[in-house]
């Protein structure tokens, strides 16, 4: 059958205290923070997705990374 894919939890007390840090931002904050949340979730999504090899995370960081934005993220997914 098909590979077996794990996509990372979701810990509901960690998400109350994002959110409880959250209320406390600007309205611009509140956004800032809120992207970069769902950035960093979004990398795990997708890295869960793909086959583990040493050049996989090469994919993430870096300067010229081809997934080393959101937006690049966005498109990919």
């Amino acid at each position: 059958m098909g590979a077996n894919i794990v996509i990372p939890n979701f810990n509901i007390d960690e998400f109350r205290k994002f959110l409880d840090e959250l209320n406390k931002e600007s309205d611009r904050g509140a956004v800032l923070v809120s992207v970069a949340m769902l950035d960093d979730i979004l990398e795990k999504i997708i890295l869960a997705f793909l086959i583990e090899a040493k050049d996989t995370k090469e994919l993430f960081s870096g300067s010229n990374a081809p997934l080393g934005t959101f937006s690049t993220r966005i498109l990919a997914a």
